[in-house]
């Protein structure tokens, strides 16, 4: 409703709100969600006449909540050693209509041949990475371990990529511990480049 009162009040177009006829651009996504924290913040502060009780199960795993993110600008309570990701990916991906970067304080391996890992340490029992996907050859694959174990290849460079954020899970723990997650460019992909657009991590 909030979205069809924009375009009925001639505030939004579809050349700003689509991407295509279904996916909404950056922009239109970050409406949706302003639109849900109005009603949350409205809910919030009405009086309830009734209240319903939540049930004592849940249909989905609670082990995703209170995540917290780890970037360049904020490393939590994380243990960061940034190796040879210590560049800036200024190539990511942007709101076109606030121009507003998605994530401005990214760790990049800028490809100069050094290839000292990226290191991560903290007591978790979930990890989340986000990295780009980029449609230049001049990006390569990182091989992610845990432990010192590797655990997964990923491939920064794809033919039809646009730039976009890869999330993976490389640590999937029912128990928390302390993990030291470390990524660096895969044998032969030293010259290559890669970028961690976030991690975040559950305790």
């Amino acid at each position: 409703d909030a979205i069809a009162y924009g375009y009925e009040e001639n505030k939004l177009t579809d050349g700003e709100y689509f991407a295509d006829d279904f996916h909404p651009v950056n922009y239109g996504h970050q409406i949706m969600a302003d639109c849900i924290v109005n009603l949350l913040k409205k809910v919030e502060t009405h009086e309830m006449k009734e209240t319903t009780k939540l049930p004592e199960t849940v249909a989905y795993s609670k082990d995703f909540s209170h995540m917290k993110l780890v970037t360049a600008g904020n490393h939590q309570e994380a243990e960061i050693a940034v190796g040879s990701f210590k560049e800036t990916d200024t190539e990511v991906q942007s709101f076109s209509r606030t121009k507003k970067v998605a994530f401005p304080d990214n760790f990049m391996y800028a490809g100069d041949g050094s290839n000292e890992a990226f290191k991560m340490k903290v007591k978790c029992k979930k990890i989340l990475l986000d990295y780009k996907q980029s449609p230049s050859e001049a990006f390569g694959t990182a091989v992610v371990m845990i432990d010192g174990k590797q655990v997964a290849e990923y491939n920064g460079y794809g033919k039809g990529a646009w730039n976009n954020s890869i999330i993976v899970l490389p640590l999937d723990e029912e128990e928390s511990g302390v993990h030291e997650l470390a990524i660096q460019m895969k044998a032969g992909d030293e010259k290559k480049k890669f970028t961690i657009q976030a991690i975040s991590y559950a305790e």
